[in-house]
């Protein structure tokens, strides 16, 4: 069952799972097709980088918003998506971060700013062509992944002390949503 969040009006799943695709050409097209809406953003990305749901949830968001009011840095959402979700200006830098490669585990995004249904039916659209077979449990990630994560996003390791009582990786993820709010505060 993918996560799903909804705040006044935008309404975003995610799924994290590996495909049974090695080519990707089909599912660009699609989420080419499904990003021409002016109220759906939908992208598949490496899910190495990705600090957790929140993280991908809040970048939908962000490119939604930008698109809305003409602030949007490139001409495709798929690719002001990976801006926001690398924390970055470089398009060649988050593409190569979180671009698909046909090996590893992925994380799919869906969302509208319009309706949920419109949300699902991407996410199931896309799910279909990339043949996404879904995480059975969530699995919590290495040191070394955790650390590939700060050095990514440029985060100190005694960020961590100002979190004491919460897990690494949900301190984690709180210091890339500020990173990638600071970004859009720069803006």
């Amino acid at each position: 069952m993918p996560s799903n969040a909804s705040k006044q009006g935008f309404f975003c799943l995610t799924k994290r799972g590996f495909s049974g695709k090695k080519d990707f050409s089909e599912a660009l097209e699609i989420i080419a097709a499904i990003n021409a809406r002016p109220s759906a953003i939908c992208q598949c990305v490496d899910a190495k980088l990705v600090a957790g749901r929140e993280h991908a949830i809040h970048a939908a968001k962000l490119c939604l918003e930008a698109f809305r009011n003409r602030e949007n840095h490139v001409q495709k959402k798929e690719l002001e998506f990976l801006l926001w979700i690398s924390g970055k200006r470089n398009i060649e830098k988050a593409m190569l971060a979180f671009g698909i490669e046909g090996k590893g585990e992925l994380f799919v995004v869906s969302a509208s700013a319009k309706s949920r249904n419109e949300a699902e039916r991407a996410m199931k659209r896309l799910v279909a062509e990339l043949e996404i077979r879904a995480l059975k449990e969530k699995r919590g990630r290495s040191a070394a992944e955790i650390r590939r994560i700060m050095e990514f996003y440029g985060i100190p390791e005694k960020s961590f002390a100002a979190f004491p009582k919460e897990s690494r990786e949900t301190v984690l993820e709180k210091l890339v949503l500020e990173k990638i709010s600071l970004l859009a505060l720069e803006e």
